[in-house]
């Protein structure tokens, strides 16, 4: 899968250390100090190989991921946890239920919570789907590089990039 190729020519990560460094719940950082999990974040992609690695860079980074590739679970999962989720990043097209419509769905009983949008496909060409964004709405194309995807999360938690609402940002 292409966004796995893009994650493993990232010089920090090697494929023999990635699965014991992306188990951690604490943090590690450059400096060798340690801090608990950040914010929360329910990602959601039909791709298993996708959601697998996308949960992964994430958890390296500090956060708490809860992952699924089903909207549906994802909808379970936010209405039977108690804890807050800060950030629903989800892929737009998947079966059964389009991301924009998880999102929509999600906010009736999470109304605060933030969302970053993904997908393999231009966000023009996410139209020709039936799913429209919004202009300027938070958006990541697949495959993107660590940094990249590091960068648009924390920018959407930190309310850098516009905020994905029920009818766009």
């Amino acid at each position: 899968m292409a966004v796995s190729a893009t994650v493993l020519r990232q010089p920090a990560l090697k494929v023999g250390h990635l699965a014991h460094l992306l188990r951690a719940e604490v943090h590690v950082h450059g400096d060798g100090s340690r801090s608990e999990p950040m914010e929360t974040i329910l990602v959601v992609d039909d791709e298993p190989e996708v959601l697998g690695v996308t949960s992964s860079i994430l958890r390296a980074e500090g956060y708490t991921i809860l992952a699924t590739g089903d909207p549906r679970e994802a909808l379970r999962i936010a209405r039977s946890r108690q804890e807050p989720l800060d950030l629903l990043l989800t892929d737009v097209v998947m079966p059964g239920m389009n991301g924009r419509e998880l999102a929509g769905r999600l906010r009736v009983f999470r109304p605060g919570i933030k969302v970053l949008f993904m997908s393999a496909h231009s966000a023009e060409t996410v139209e020709n789907y039936g799913i429209r964004l919004a202009p300027g709405e938070p958006f990541v194309v697949k495959p993107f590089a660590v940094a990249d995807l590091a960068s648009k999360v924390r920018g959407v938690l930190n309310g850098q990039l516009p905020v994905a609402g029920p009818h766009g940002p």
